[in-house]
């Protein structure tokens, strides 16, 4: 499988929130769960109840503690792709 080139709507979320004016990035948490589809998610992701998924959540918090960026997703397994960069 060839994967697409980034489009500016899919860049990492914390050099995103990084350039706004005013936001210090305090701490940062993801997990990643492999999982499987429920009834509900089964149907939304177009697999079959059982089937392999991916769960992703991800917070952001300013400097204050404020939370500046929830995020709960869920990915079909079998086109995944983690990407990262592992140094600021």
């Amino acid at each position: 499988m060839r994967w697409p080139k980034r489009s500016s709507n899919s860049l990492p979320i914390i050099p995103v929130m990084s350039r706004l004016n005013g936001i210090e990035i305090g701490k940062a948490h993801q997990t990643l769960t492999v999982s499987v589809a429920d009834p509900e998610i089964s149907r939304y992701l177009n697999i079959d109840v059982g089937a392999a998924t991916v769960e992703v959540v991800r917070s952001i918090q300013a400097k204050n503690e404020d939370v500046i960026y929830f995020g709960h997703l869920t990915y079909r397994a079998d086109s995944f792709r983690l990407e990262m960069d592992l140094k600021k």
